[in-house]
């Protein structure tokens, strides 16, 4: 054997070698027939290194290490992972409070090529990336987890997997996560010529538990659709649009009433939709129609998806990875555009469809998430115990109740987060369709004596109970639907100053009254829900009324804005004065059917006005034809 080089052996040789020495064969010829020094066979033969490590003893001892290791794995499970040098700089403050000196580490502290041999000894640990994720996720528990299982198991009786649906949407982004590139050595920065945005496009995906996938809807960040943006998709697939380019009600009940619902009904016996818990799909009509063709409607809890939510855990991911490759590939072709041109992501999306194939990792991803079969076990695996259950005396020294309660606070648990209402409160894993016909049986169990109880509540001016309130607001309702106002008549002079209410006249417009008014008076199509301010208009203001406005979000849909949007409004621009709006969805209101119709015909009638009198004055006018064309266009098209 040359000075200087290790041979590497095997112990089931060094075994054989060890047998012939003592069998009889010298360890000279061992040494030339196996391949093993001499020394080792020497001194294994003679049993010097039967029970023994080789090398030096690490810096911890057994009991150390292992308690080491349970507190790592602890940490890891409750989303705090140890990095490297956090491990490091904990055994640091470990030695130091032990008061123990190191030869082989300065100042205590270990080094990286340390770790590497602490993971090496034990295998159950290794270095891994991270995925960040918001406290509020941290902070969901088993508590919650259980609960929804328990929901959903009487939600999913008797539903095949075929019937059994899961939808969510994902957005593509123009970002490439590039890879290693081959450079010189030494350079700081390599750099990759490629343009990039910001962009996002939606899609929403929705598959069964047998692994079918249903046609997807994309929608763009725009205020208008075009049909070069819908060709050379995928089969069957929907487009929309919205402003933010994400998923609002509107965009969700297309898509459910476009894609989903003709599937749905089309499969026999019951159907179940599971989906996140956003008030955009939470629509009132979305829910009736499952009522009527029974599918259970079910939420799973909050801050949840990225652990139960079967398109999230086993089908975004390869997804995502496909997209990546398929994008770098169009930004190859196409180097000198910014972004991605809207007419030609559909063709991207169905060759990333092709190569994914993504019904083919559906059902495993069920089966994760202990959807399907249901499997309370898998739902929870990777959420921590809120309290530590430690067997071992071992950890019990190390992981103290204090350590405990302080991961829980950085955790999140206890703390309930503040979130906007989201209207009906429907617990996670049950049936939308089975709270609408509870609240329904609720509804007939209480029917009352309407008359009684508003003979009691005219004895007393305040009504002595809620139940009195709701029967003075049925039969005001009544009222209002027996005794329907009549439309306002204009003659020519109101039409010329507005056709509004007469200015001054307060008493038509109390303090919390609500009415349908011009906002800036900009145009007579820009109508707004608003409602009368506190405060009262000045003396020397007469004619005008303080409104404060709501946000306008779609045809028939209002909201308070995040500020209050308060104008002196002049009285000749307050169109209507309405009832309270109706709630249309968790988070919008409305006017009913009647009072939009009353509203556009108003407008109708003063744009006829307006359109004749321009018509007429153009006669005398320098732009006779111009303005002839402009009142012709007017009329014409309101008629």
């Amino acid at each position: 054997m040359a000075p200087g080089k290790r041979r590497s052996y095997s112990p089931s040789k060094l075994a054989e070698a060890v047998a012939a020495v003592k069998s009889g064969m010298s360890i000279r010829d061992a040494e030339s027939e196996f391949g093993i020094p001499k020394s080792t066979i020497r001194d294994n033969a003679a049993g010097d290194h039967s029970n023994a490590n080789i090398g030096q003893p690490p810096e911890l001892n057994a009991v150390e290490e292992s308690m080491l290791k349970e507190f790592v794995k602890l940490l890891a499970d409750w989303g705090f992972p140890f990095t490297s040098a956090d491990l490091c700089h904990f055994v640091k403050a470990y030695l130091d409070k032990k008061g123990s000196v190191s030869r082989r580490f300065t100042d205590n502290l270990p080094t990286h090529r340390w770790v590497t041999t602490f993971l090496g000894r034990h295998k159950d640990l290794s270095l891994r990336k991270t995925n960040a994720i918001k406290r509020s996720r941290g902070a969901v528990s088993r508590e919650e987890v259980y609960a929804f299982f328990d929901n959903f198991a009487k939600a999913a009786e008797d539903v095949p997997p075929e019937n059994m649906f899961n939808y969510d949407e994902t957005c593509f982004r123009d970002d490439i996560r590039l890879s290693k590139c081959l450079s010189r050595k030494g350079v700081k920065y390599v750099e990759t010529v490629m343009n990039t945005s910001k962009q996002t496009i939606s899609v929403m995906f929705c598959g069964s538990a047998a692994g079918k996938m249903m046609p997807p809807m994309v929608v763009y960040k725009a205020k208008h659709m075009y049909d070069a943006w819908k060709r050379y998709g995928p089969m069957d697939a929907e487009y929309g649009s919205s402003e933010s380019g994400w998923f609002n009600s509107p965009t969700f009940e297309k898509w459910f009433f476009d894609v989903a619902l003709p599937i749905l009904r089309k499969l026999d016996g019951k159907k179940l939709l599971l989906g996140d818990n956003l008030a955009s799909h939470l629509s009132p009509s979305v829910i009736k129609a499952c009522k009527n063709h029974n599918i259970q409607f079910v939420c799973l809890p909050a801050n949840s998806t990225d652990k139960l939510q079967p398109l999230d855990v086993g089908v975004f991911g390869p997804l995502k990875a496909h997209w990546t490759s398929v994008l770098k590939e169009y930004k190859k072709k196409n180097p000198k555009v910014a972004g991605i041109d809207k007419s030609d992501f559909p063709a991207l999306l169905k060759k990333v469809l092709d190569l994914a194939k993504p019904g083919n990792n559906l059902a495993a991803a069920f089966e994760k998430c202990g959807i399907f079969p249901i499997s309370k076990d898998k739902g929870v695996q990777r959420i921590p115990h809120r309290r530590m259950e430690v067997d071992s005396e071992l950890t019990k020294e190390l992981l103290t109740s204090t350590l405990g309660e302080k991961l829980e606070e950085m955790r999140g648990f206890g703390k309930t987060p503040v979130r906007k209402s989201r209207g009906k409160k429907v617990p996670a894993g049950k049936s939308h369709t089975e709270e609408e016909e509870e609240a329904e049986e609720e509804t007939e169990d209480e029917e009352l004596d309407v008359d009684s109880l508003l003979e009691e509540d005219d004895e007393d001016e305040t009504p002595r109970s809620g139940l009195q309130k709701k029967a003075r607001q049925i039969v005001s309702s009544d009222e209002e639907e027996e005794e329907e106002e009549e439309l306002p008549e204009l003659d020519q002079a109101g039409a010329e100053a507005g056709a509004g209410p007469s200015s001054g006249n307060t008493a038509l417009y109390p303090v919390g009254s609500w009415v349908v008014a011009v906002y800036k008076a900009e145009s007579l199509a820009e109508w707004y829900v608003a409602q009368v301010e506190g405060e009262e208009p000045e003396e020397e203001e007469e004619g005008y009324t303080l409104l404060n406005y709501m946000e306008r979000c779609g045809f028939n849909q209002f909201r308070w804005g995040k500020k209050k949007d308060v104008l002196k409004t002049r009285d000749r621009d307050i169109l209507l004065k309405i009832d309270p709006p109706i709630p249309v969805s968790s988070r919008y209101m409305g006017l009913p059917k009647h009072l939009v119709d009353k509203v556009y015909h108003h407008f109708r009638v003063q744009w006829l006005f307006i359109c004749w009198n321009l018509y007429f004055f153009s006669i005398f006018s320098f732009q006779k034809q111009v303005l002839k064309v402009i009142a012709r266009i007017g009329i014409f098209g309101l008629i």
